[in-house]
């Protein structure tokens, strides 16, 4: 690699690697926790395989430190406008989000991947952060009536 592409390599935050290689389904988990020791990459597993459903705990709010994204294929529940492959399923985004208190909640919401780059793009990364955000999910209607998730700030 020559100096100028090792440069562009280093200038690339580490989210925004992390997004990119998830669009380009390089990676299937990335995450704003620290996966520096074997205890943290533990943690990071149990939010994903524990995670409670986000539906669950609609309009209750969430102090929000951190979230996982992880790229899984599930069977579409409407039509609309997703590319489904030959097996009937659809490659999309499973969400976790994390509170302070460590509880974890997941949905598959194109909504809350929008809401958690709005973040991310105007409030920085969440180990920036002074304190846990307080945002509630909420289910909105959107276009053609279908509904979705979003997480307001409060």
């Amino acid at each position: 690699m020559n100096d100028m592409s090792n440069e562009l390599a280093v200038s690339i935050s580490d989210s925004e690697r992390q997004m990119q290689q998830l669009q380009g389904n390089q990676a299937t988990i990335i995450s704003t926790l620290s996966s520096d020791s074997f205890d943290d990459s533990i943690a990071i597993a149990s939010a994903v395989m524990n995670a409670e459903p986000l539906e669950d705990y609609l309009d209750t709010e969430i102090k929000l430190t951190n979230w996982i994204a992880q790229m899984v294929r599930v069977t579409p529940t409407a039509e609309g406008d997703k590319i489904v492959d030959d097996d009937g399923k659809i490659t999309t985004v499973r969400t976790i989000l994390i509170d302070e208190d460590g509880n974890a909640y997941a949905a598959v919401s194109e909504g809350v991947v929008s809401a958690l780059s709005n973040i991310v793009a105007v409030l920085g990364h969440p180990t920036s952060w002074e304190h846990s955000l307080s945002v509630t999910p909420k289910r909105k209607k959107g276009r053609n009536g279908f509904n979705f998730f979003t997480l307001v700030i409060n």
